[in-house]
């Protein structure tokens, strides 16, 4: 049972590993749309 156990909690730290990966990527993708979007809107205005 413990040689069961083992490959499970390596499978669940690799999937939450790629999670975080994932809403990291997904952060900065969005923080610079959002630097871009503020950029050409400043300069719209002036």
């Amino acid at each position: 049972m413990e040689l069961k156990r083992k490959p499970e909690r390596k499978r669940k730290m690799t999937l939450f590993i790629l999670l975080a990966a994932a809403c990291s990527i997904l952060a900065v993708w969005t923080l610079i749309r959002f630097i871009e979007n503020l950029g050409s809107s400043y300069q719209m205005l002036g």
